[in-house]
């Protein structure tokens, strides 16, 4: 990718927030909290990563990509 950006963790949490909103992957509860849906398949997965890694400029090692690593982002 070349350049290093640095994030701040609140960028990084809406930007990931923003990306698993346009994925439909969001749900807001009427005390306006955010829950994530558990119905996603492997190639709404692959998608996410990819534009994850896009957004960020970054690249997310195959071993960090098991669902165990991934269940909770907070």
């Amino acid at each position: 990718w070349g350049m290093k950006i640095m994030y701040l963790r609140d960028e990084i949490k809406d930007g990931l927030y923003k990306i698993f909103d346009e994925a439909n992957l969001i749900e807001r509860r009427e005390d306006n909290k955010v829950i994530l849906c558990n119905d996603i398949d492997s190639i709404q997965v692959i998608s996410i990563i990819v534009e994850i890694e896009e957004k960020f400029q970054i690249e997310i090692p195959d071993t960090y990509l098991s669902a165990n690593i991934m269940e909770d982002f907070d």
